[in-house]
Order: C-alpha cells, then sequence, then structure tokens
C-alpha cells in the first residue's frame, strides 16, 4: 500500500517517522532548537516555525497524525496536484504554530500580570487562586504541594512562607513560557479540512466506534471537539487545540481562494 502513495505524502511520512527517531533518541532531541517555543521564550528561533511540524512528543502522538496523513492526503494529493498539496501542509502547519504562539503570547501576559498581582499582594488566596488559574486543581497537583498552601494559610504572615510562595509563583511564570509545542496536528487538521471540503460526502468509516461517517460530518466533529476543549481551558490539558483550529481555517481559506471543484 504504502508504494502506490504519491510522492509528497510518501516522503512526509518517512521525514515524520525519521524526524520521530532523531527526536527521541539522539542528543539532537534534548538541544531544544527544533520544538516550537513562546515567542518570549529566550529558546525560541524562527526556524521552530517549520521544524515543530516534524517532531512528536510519543509513538502515538506520531501514529494518530501519520495516520490521519495516510487516510486523507494520498487522495488529496492526487487532486490538488504536488506543488498545491505540499503548500497545504506547510501553510497549515506554520499558520497553526503562528497561531498557537500568539494566543500563548497573550497567557502568558496573562500569567505575568496575575504574577505581578501576587507578588504586590502575597496572601494564601492570592496564591491558590494563582495555582488553580494556571496549574490545575487540588486534586490534581503533588500531594506535598498541596501540604505547603495548607501550612501557608496557617502561617500567612510568615516570611519563610511568603518568599517560598513568591518563588514557586516565579518558577510557574518561566516553566510556563518554556514549555514547548511539537507535531503535526495543524497541518493534519488542514488536511482533513480540505478533504471535507473536496470530498463532503465521501463515507468514510470509523475505527471507534466503527461506524460510515461523512467526510463534512467528520470535520464538523473534530472542529466541535477542538472548540468544546479549547472553551474548557483546562491547565493540564497539553493539547494545543487552537493550533488544530486554525490550520483547519488556513486549510478552508486555501480551498476557497484555489476554487476547487468539490467531488461528489
Amino acid at each position: 500500500m504504502l508504494n502506490r502513495l504519491p510522492p509528497i505524502t510518501m516522503a512526509l511520512l518517512i521525514s515524520n517517522v525519521l524526524m520521530f527517531f532523531v527526536y527521541q533518541y539522539t542528543p539532537l532531541g534534548n538541544s531544544r532548537l527544533l520544538e516550537l517555543y513562546a515567542f518570549q521564550s529566550p529558546l525560541f528561533r524562527p526556524h521552530q516555525l517549520f521544524t515543530y511540524m516534524f517532531l512528536h512528543a510519543n509513538f502515538w502522538h506520531l501514529f494518530s497524525n501519520m495516520f490521519g496523513l495516510y487516510v486523507f492526503g494520498a487522495l488529496l494529493e492526487h487532486v490538488l496536484g504536488d506543488k498545491r498539496y505540499l503548500i497545504l501542509y506547510l501553510v497549515c502547519g506554520i499558520g497553526a504554530g503562528v497561531a498557537q504562539n500568539a494566543v500563548r503570547y497573550w497567557e502568558y501576559r496573562k500569567l505575568q500580570n496575575d504574577k505581578i498581582a501576587f507578588l504586590s499582594e502575597p496572601t494564601p488566596n492570592q496564591f491558590r487562586a494563582y495555582i488553580k488559574e494556571h496549574v490545575g486543581d487540588e486534586e490534581d497537583l503533588n500531594p506535598a504541594f498541596v501540604e505547603f498552601m495548607e501550612e501557608y494559610e496557617r502561617n500567612a504572615q510568615n516570611s519563610n512562607y511568603i518568599a517560598t510562595a513568591k518563588q514557586y509563583v516565579s518558577r510557574i511564570a518561566q516553566q510556563q513560557v518554556d514549555i514547548p509545542t511539537v507535531g503535526a496536528s495543524g497541518a493534519i487538521f488542514g488536511i482533513i479540512m480540505a478533504f471535507a471540503l473536496l470530498f463532503p460526502n465521501l463515507r468514510m468509516m470509523l475505527l471507534i466506534p466503527p461506524i460510515p461517517i461523512k467526510a463534512k460530518y467528520l470535520a464538523l466533529l473534530y472542529a466541535g471537539f477542538e472548540l468544546y476543549s479549547l472553551i474548557q481551558q483546562n491547565p493540564n490539558d497539553n493539547v494545543a487545540h487552537f493550533a488544530h483550529l486554525s490550520g483547519m481555517i488556513f486549510a478552508y481559506i486555501l480551498v476557497k481562494y484555489w476554487r476547487v471543484p468539490q467531488y461528489h
């Protein structure tokens, strides 16, 4: 089956798989040169908007993206042609990275403002609110950290507890800005959107549950789930939902701009 894949889809599959092993099993994976970092991070470099697309956090992350590329990419490449198909992939991937970093820029500004607010008024209530907003709910935290919060509430005027809380807040702010983004998901979601636009009534078979669904409804399901997850704003959710939605938006714009006819 793989030898029947068109050249760009084949090249993308091979590139992503090769980079996965390079990223996981060579010193380059620890260099922090290829992941996409926030614009405010000292680790950010412009080339990361391209290279991050070829990195994946784990095998399941890689498999799910490459499976999507395999299922939707080949037919799409035949219809669009090599050049436009590659442009679609890169524009959706890079555009998703830019959009994700734009959101992170806004989120980091809020994080910094909350940090400044706490440092100017370091109360236990402010500390607890900061942790809930930017780290997660109490049940998801390390028990030792929860114990510190409780001790801080009982010793609100103790200078040692105040100093430690300030250190935690400053460290969390820096850690958040240095969390990298990796994965081809923005590009793959763009591929799915383009496929749904060109083959809206083509029936696809879901894996779980194994039921048929038209491509246009599958794209709507993906978009709806990503939008719902984005609205939830779970601090423990490390998935770049806005990047996924942005990839779909860029694909929609490109397909409409190219005026590619639908195949019913």
